[in-house]
């Protein structure tokens, strides 16, 4: 475990500018948003708000770019001599990138719901002056009380998800690495199979949702007053366990696969 975390903040260093370029320049066009309010800049607020939620979304997107270039990096024989020479197992390096990308991914998501929330306010208070934050604070949680499963549930699924899909990329540059080598049609081949492995996941999804789709039943109880209430497994058919625990399944089978042609095809 300690090795893995030195790896992970030895990652986390790399993506160090990049967000450092995220916060300031969010924070900057925020700034400019909040100050068109006070000022009854009506277009400077318009555009503000709408030019900082394509920019943050974007950044989603680019630092997961940035992180697969990062792993295709690691993948040829010359740049990614010294992360594969150390006394460390492909399994912790590949382990490593992956909780990097998710800290990455939660940090923006962070980001876009902190400004979004700001933003929601300041608009919520435009049709209500005397709107409080904690009175505005209180309506929301009162709306989504009775709803607190459902979330736990659609968090767990998106993040088994999202670990998937970071993981057939990964699996698509391996595999591309190990057949090309340092071939220039690399990129385009690891496209392909990239398709090509998500057409395959996408087909043992629905042969796996046709057998256990009627066995397997994952209750939530939206009402239940504490985390370890939150679940209940029990028999009928809900598509929520079987689409987390197929995530899940699939995301391990891939991160091994991943692991295994990294260490012994390509012989880093």
């Amino acid at each position: 475990m300690k090795l893995l975390a030195k790896h992970v903040k030895y990652d986390l260093l790399k993506y160090k500018n990049a967000l450092l370029a995220v916060l300031i320049g969010s924070g900057v066009i925020e700034m400019a948003h909040i100050i068109a309010y006070l000022t009854e800049f009506k277009t400077l607020y318009v555009i503000t708000v709408i030019i900082l939620m394509i920019a943050l979304f974007s950044a989603f997107f680019v630092l997961l770019i940035y992180s697969i270039g990062i792993f295709s990096i690691d993948l040829s024989k010359k740049q990614g001599y010294m992360p594969f020479s150390t006394p460390t197992t492909s399994r912790t390096l590949i382990g490593s990138k992956i909780i990097t990308t998710l800290i990455v991914s939660a940090a923006t998501i962070v980001l876009i719901l902190l400004y979004g929330g700001i933003d929601s306010y300041l608009a919520a208070r435009e049709a209500e002056p005397g709107l409080s934050l904690g009175y505005a604070v209180k309506t929301i949680l009162d709306e989504l009380d009775g709803s607190w499963g459902y979330i736990a549930v659609a968090v767990i699924n998106l993040i088994a998800q999202w670990v998937c899909n970071i993981l057939t990329i990964y699996l698509a540059l391996a595999l591309s690495a190990a057949l090309l080598g340092e071939s220039k049609l690399k990129g385009l081949v690891s496209f392909g199979l990239w398709i090509g492995v998500n057409v395959v996941l996408s087909i043992i999804s629905v042969i796996v949702t046709k057998i256990f789709g009627n066995i397997i039943n994952f209750n939530v109880d939206a009402y239940a007053e504490t985390p370890a209430e939150i679940f209940s497994v029990a028999f009928g058919g809900s598509a929520a366990a079987l689409a987390i625990g197929l995530n899940v399944v699939v995301a391990v089978g891939i991160y091994f696969l991943t692991c295994w042609i990294t260490e012994k095809k390509l012989s880093l």
